[in-house]
Formats: structure tokens, sequence, C-alpha cells
């Protein structure tokens, strides 16, 4: 609502760096990966995720960004070489099903498809694509990168490219940092605390230990914990719709495990 998608996650990227690249010694010969992954994971999805919401409605976001989980899988089979059995195959197939179940009945999931919807699910299916493609790739190259390394040096990586992006694209970036309210810096500094050194933290360190494809079903708890969110923060319902779609995933994530 009050900064632009690519200053925002320039900024952010540029936030995590400054606070973990004192604990992390540049990882020499790894250059090359590093700019690659910043590229992918701060341009290619978030970048391209923030952009993509501003075109689309919440309920299409999460219905697209979910199909990171499926080709994450395909990818760990594909140029990982991992074993993918047939029950996590038919549990990523029935989460899908629940996610789209669970924002069914959302209103903003009811808006007509116009040519500018059309434009941010193009954008949200190229970032969701994005991110499997990092991850994938980050797990083959930056194996020998500790965690704190890969949030550190990927982050400092994306900042150039994000802002390079908001200098291209996006216009009033002066005046939108100075006229953002303070639940905008809350905001943010959530981005940068909670997802990026906490739960991205985790994330890559989960990586690096697990088969990716593995991983796959756990992302399908990110809608439902988004509608749990809704319901105690801002007063929304459980309805039967979302009451059945969270017992699709969670049925499916214990087929897959």
């Amino acid at each position: 609502d009050y900064l632009p998608p690519f200053l925002s996650v320039g900024m952010r990227f540029g936030a995590v760096a400054v606070c973990l690249a004192p604990f992390a010694p540049y990882p020499r010969g790894h250059t090359r990966a590093l700019a690659i992954s910043g590229l992918l994971l701060g341009v290619g999805h978030f970048g391209l995720l923030f952009l993509g919401m501003q075109f689309t409605d919440v309920g299409i976001s999460s219905v697209i960004n979910r199909f990171g989980g499926v080709l994450l899988a395909i990818l760990g089979v594909a140029v990982l070489g991992e074993v993918v059995s047939i029950r996590l195959w038919a549990g990523l197939a029935i989460s899908m099903a629940g996610v789209v179940v669970l924002v069914a009945d959302s209103q903003q999931f009811g808006a007509s498809l116009t040519s500018t919807t059309a434009l941010g699910a193009v954008i949200l299916l190229i970032s969701s694509s994005s991110w499997s493609l990092a991850t994938v790739y980050m797990k083959a190259a930056l194996a020998n990168v500790s965690t704190v390394g890969q949030l550190a040096w990927v982050a400092f990586y994306s900042v150039p490219g994000c802002l390079f992006c908001s200098w291209l694209f996006e216009s009033d970036q002066l005046s939108a940092l100075q006229s953002a309210p303070l639940a905008a810096w809350i905001g943010f500094s959530y981005t940068v605390i909670g997802s990026s050194l906490v739960a991205y933290g985790l994330w890559y360190e989960l990586v690096k230990r697990c088969p990716v494809s593995r991983l796959s079903p756990f992302l399908f708890l990110m809608p439902i914990v988004g509608v749990a969110a809704g319901i105690v923060f801002r007063g929304e319902q459980l309805t039967v719709m979302r009451g059945f779609g969270t017992l699709l995933i969670l049925f499916a994530m214990r087929l897959s495990l």
C-alpha cells in the first residue's frame, strides 16, 4: 500500500545483509552462484511477488504461489535426482485442491478475470517458478556455504538488481519513504526479522539437510496460517469451506509423509 515493491525488497535485503554480513565471512569461490541466487530470489521471486500482488487479488495469489511447492518437487526429481513416491505426488495434488477450496469463498477470490488480473497471475507464476529454481540451485551450488553465509550474501547480491528495477519501473520513491506510516515500517521490520532472518534461516537449513521434494508438502501450511491469522487478528470467519480446505491440506500432508 505504501512502499514500491522493488524498492521495499531491495531495502529488506539490504537490512538483512547489514545485520548478518559481520558474522559471515565472504564465501570465496562462490561469487557467481551468489549473484545468480540473488537475482532469482531477490528480483525474480520477491520483487515480482509484490509487483504481481498489486494487479490481482489475495485468493488468486494464494493459489498461484503454492504452485512453487509442486514445481519444487518436480525440480528435485529432474535436477537433483530425488525419488518421489506416488503418495507424495497424490498429497501435492490434494493440497492444491485444498488451497483452492480454502480461498474459494473469499470475496477477493471472486474478482472477474480481466487483462490486469491475468497479467498479475502471469507475474506471480514467474515469481513462484523463480523461487523454486532458486531453492534447487542454492542446494546444488551453495551446499558448502553456511546458512548464515547464504542469508547474508544472497541478500547482498539481491540488492543491486532490486534497486535497478526500482529505478527503471518505479517513481516517487523518496516521497513514498517520507509519507509511509508507522504501520508500513512495522510490516517492513517483520519481513526483515520474522521472514528473512528467522523463517528463511530455518528454511535454508532444512534445504541443506533434506531432499527438497520432502519439504514441498509443508509449504501448503502457509495458506492455513494465513487464514488462521485472518481469523485471529482481522475478525474473519471460519467458514465451512475454509475448514474443509484446511482438513484437505492436513490430510494431504499426512498422506505425503
